[in-house]
Formats: structure tokens, sequence, C-alpha cells
């Protein structure tokens, strides 16, 4: 699956923060972020498998700060 970041926002209602040409690759599991894949965190808590990791895009709520 390959999708622009601008695609993906707009076929699930997201607001797109970033890079709109960005192409991500898949999806991956939040405790084995590949680079360039789309990530899901739920929590502010969970954040921690983040740091230093090269996903595409993460989709979250507002209230989450990255």
């Amino acid at each position: 699956m390959n999708i622009r970041l601008d695609e993906l926002a707009e076929k699930i209602g997201a607001e797109l923060s970033g890079d709109a040409g960005t192409v991500a690759c898949g999806i991956s599991a939040l405790d084995e972020v590949a680079p360039g894949c789309v990530v899901y965190l739920e929590r502010q808590k969970d954040a921690g498998p983040l740091e230093g990791a090269m996903p595409a895009a993460v989709i979250c709520s507002r209230s989450v700060k990255l």
C-alpha cells in the first residue's frame, strides 16, 4: 500500500499536520514502528516507541502532543 498523506487524511477525515506529499508505505504496530509506515497512537503515555522512529505519519487525537 502506498498512499500520500493528504489522500489518507481526506479518506479518514483527519486533519493533516506536516508534509502532505509524503508517501506512506504501509501500517505498523506501535511496538514495531517501521520507517515510512503509518502508526496509530491512542494515548500520550504510549508514545515511547516513537522516540527515534521514522514513521511517515502518526494518527492520534488532538490531545496527543508529539
